[in-house]
């Protein structure tokens, strides 16, 4: 089963260049109901030098440094923007934090340094890194579930899962909770569409494109 409560992600990059990149990662993965626990906020304290302090940010550089690490700690994984593929010192230290922390990695961006690539998992949006993430927190029985539609898109319903049910429709399928409203439908094609305005539905949807696009990476992640 998802849980957006518990889903937790720290984004790593550089504020003094990628700011604006940095906060739109970070609403996006609010939106899809995960807990951004770095940056706290969008807000600009103090811009000076190289350093850039957000609301909520100790003002001793170092101190800020500290958080971020506790951050990555205390996360399930670490989403990188690296606009134009650069990845800065500060970001390569914390990706070989968080692998050794066992966590996996996600780049907005291909990373262009090989160090980088090797140990970044997957490349895409938030989206891509929530559906990703979700993958890891689903039942078993529900992970299955979505797989079977994705490779069989018309095989016949009732399916079942752990906390989902794929039931027939004119559309294709329809994915619910059971005795519940359909959060999401697939087509015969298997091409998912949003049907419930809430987090859970968002979280199923990138999920499934997950599946679509890139098991392999899905599969390599630690349980």
């Amino acid at each position: 089963m998802i849980d957006a409560v518990n889903a937790t992600v720290t984004i790593s990059g550089s504020y003094r260049k990628h700011l604006s990149a940095i906060l739109r990662a970070r609403e996006e993965f609010i939106e899809l109901g995960i807990s951004v626990l770095r940056p706290t906020s969008g807000r600009v304290i103090e811009d000076a030098g190289n350093f850039v302090r957000l609301e909520g940010d100790p003002e001793d550089p170092r101190r800020a440094a500290d958080h971020q690490l506790t951050a990555i700690r205390s996360s399930n994984l670490l989403y990188v923007v690296n606009p134009g593929g650069y990845i800065g010192g500060s970001a390569m230290f914390e990706i070989g934090y968080a692998i050794a922390l066992g966590l996996p990695v996600v780049s907005s961006e291909q990373p262009f340094e090989a160090a980088a690539a090797a140990r970044t998992r997957a490349v895409g949006a938030p989206a891509r890194a929530v559906g990703l993430l979700c993958a890891r927190l689903m039942l078993p029985a529900d992970l299955a579930l979505i797989s079977h539609l994705v490779s069989r898109p018309s095989s016949e319903g009732p399916l079942l899962g752990g906390a989902y049910v794929a039931n027939r429709c004119e559309t294709g399928f329809a994915l619910s909770r059971p005795g519940g409203d359909t959060l999401v439908t697939m087509n015969q094609e298997g091409h998912p569409e949003l049907v419930a305005d809430d987090c859970a539905a968002r979280q199923l949807i990138a999920v499934i494109r997950a599946q679509m696009t890139d098991t392999p990476s899905r599969e390599s992640l630690p349980a």
